[in-house]
């Protein structure tokens, strides 16, 4: 049997089902040839990691008009990988999740196709081989798209924390409260929160650095006040603020 051609797929419109066991194909290929056969499309992504080498590829297809939206569906055990790359994934995305997720789907969808690919391959570059099955059967999308609406979700990247959330998250910083200790007391996902802290655009983390740095600034007041007055320890400690000051303006 001669070795089948993995470099293009077969035309959607007649073929409902095909797959691709190769280790030269990767997902942002596959996803590339969907949409030169089937126009712009909006995606629904998910993944258990992403990575910066294939937010760059959807970057450039929704510069180049073929993606119109897209959420992404990540894992929250690789949230703290997610962190480095959260202020990347904010511009390329519309819309991101944190779930307990391991399946590896593409969703494509515009007016006239909806498209299904499962794929064992995480959004990462490697020369390992991967499987895939791509189908346009409409049941399979819309089983799959139900159980992206029913999974349980952190939504932390669109649409934030509350006013009134973001005023708790700053008084238990204000107190000096571990992370680990906020996400028990408001009943918050630990890792959630850690993301968004991490998040530098994110306004959890400029409440909760804000009420921390208030917290700070009165400590050291009092330290200060202390040492003029001759308090050994003070001294030593508001000496030990003045270097920490120093180190923080190096560029």
């Amino acid at each position: 049997m001669p070795k089948r051609e993995v470099n293009h797929l077969k035309p959607l419109s007649t073929t409902p089902y095909q797959a691709y066991f190769d280790n030269r194909l990767q997902l942002a290929d596959v996803i590339a040839q969907v949409l030169q056969q089937i126009g712009p499309a909006a995606l629904t992504i998910s993944t258990f990691s992403t990575s910066d080498g294939f937010l760059r590829r959807l970057h450039r297809f929704k510069n180049d008009g073929l993606v119109t939206s897209c959420s992404l569906y990540v894992d929250l055990k690789a949230s703290r990988k997610t962190t480095l790359i959260a202020g990347f994934i904010k511009s390329v995305c519309d819309n991101v999740y944190l779930c307990e997720n391991h399946s590896k789907v593409v969703l494509l969808h515009n007016d006239h196709n909806n498209v299904t690919i499962v794929t064992s391959q995480n959004q990462t570059q490697g020369n390992r081989t991967e499987c895939g099955i791509i189908t346009t059967d409409l049941e399979i999308y819309q089983y799959i798209a139900n159980g992206f609406l029913n999974s349980k979700l952190l939504h932390y990247l669109s649409t934030g924390f509350d006013q009134d959330m973001l005023d708790r998250i700053a008084e238990l910083a204000a107190a000096l409260t571990p992370i680990s200790e906020i996400a028990a007391l408001l009943d918050l996902n630990e890792d959630m929160l850690r993301l968004a802290i991490n998040d530098k655009s994110s306004p959890v983390r400029k409440v909760y650095f804000k009420a921390k740095a208030e917290t700070a600034h009165k400590l050291r007041k009092q330290e200060i006040e202390l040492a003029e007055v001759g308090s050994p320890l003070a001294v030593q400690l508001t000496s030990a603020y003045l270097r920490d000051m120093q180190a923080d303006e190096d560029l």
